[in-house]
């Protein structure tokens, strides 16, 4: 049981130290969209990032495209 909680909380400070680091990566990388947007995106791409290398990664094979409706 112990094991468990410490993986949780692990996992859990894992996902948020990913989430800010590709968060920072998209604002860079595409400014001037919506913040919220990004945030959303973050959220999504940090369940598959690890370190920052692999956060890296993950942000540069982001494409946005953007179209007039």
């Amino acid at each position: 049981m112990c094991i468990i909680i410490m993986f949780y909380l692990f996992a859990k400070t894992n996902f948020k130290r990913m989430k800010e680091t590709i968060l920072q990566l998209l604002e860079t990388k595409f400014q001037g969209a919506r913040k919220d947007g990004l945030n959303l995106l973050a959220g999504v791409l940090a369940m598959t990032a690890t370190d920052e290398e692999t956060a890296q990664k993950v942000v540069d094979s982001v494409v946005i495209c953007f179209q007039n409706f």
